[in-house]
């Protein structure tokens, strides 16, 4: 198998990316959000449109940056990526030491998914012309979704104290919640800023 059908077809399989284990499983890790969303989230055909599998791997991706950042000497962390619920998690060996690790560790996946999910939106607006409009509006709207899921799940997180990224951070202290919340709302106004003023 490759590392293309794992990421666009959600195909079962092990990779080393930049020295971190992947897992690409076909297993549902009982993640649930609301029927509606684990429903159009769970739908293969959705998470191909919107390149779903490989937003969740960005994003972890930036956590295990993030653990490999903080533990330069340490073991590397393991990716396990959830096709059947559209969801990852990331783990290391080595315990996070501070409040200021945690809150990096933490915020590193949801911001670096917003990176991505806002270059690749302005990417489709810029690229609108040469790769025609529907399929721009396809990848920019797959790009929006994300771009809006990693707010909804940064509110979800903090609402209902789920054990998700920001919960996590708001377990450490109400200001690393408001850096890290105002990191990735600012991120992704900038994002938006962009596509816009490349329209």
């Amino acid at each position: 198998m490759s590392i293309l059908q794992s990421v666009f077809l959600g195909t079962p399989g092990r990779y080393n990316i930049a020295g971190i284990d992947v897992e690409f499983s076909g297993e549902d890790d009982c993640r649930r959000f609301h029927p509606i969303i684990d429903r159009i989230i769970g739908n293969s055909g959705f998470r191909f449109l919107t390149q779903g599998n490989l937003h969740v791997l960005i994003h972890e991706m930036g956590h295990a940056f993030a653990y490999k950042l903080l533990h330069p000497r340490g073991q590397s962390p393991r990716i396990t990526i959830y096709g059947a619920s559209g969801s990852g998690c990331t783990l290391g060996t080595a315990p996070l030491m501070t409040p200021h690790h945690n809150t990096i560790f933490y915020s590193a996946g949801p911001i670096l998914d917003m990176l991505f999910s806002s270059g690749k939106l302005a990417l489709s607006v810029a690229m609108r012309s040469y790769i025609s409009l529907p399929v721009a509006t396809v990848i920019g709207v797959g790009a929006l979704f994300y771009m809006v899921g990693e707010l909804l799940l940064m509110t979800i997180s903090i609402i209902h104290r789920d054990s998700g990224d920001f919960d996590r951070i708001a377990q450490t202290d109400t200001t690393h919640l408001m850096l890290a919340t105002a990191a990735l709302v600012s991120t992704f106004a900038l994002g938006i800023f962009g596509a816009v003023k490349l329209w």
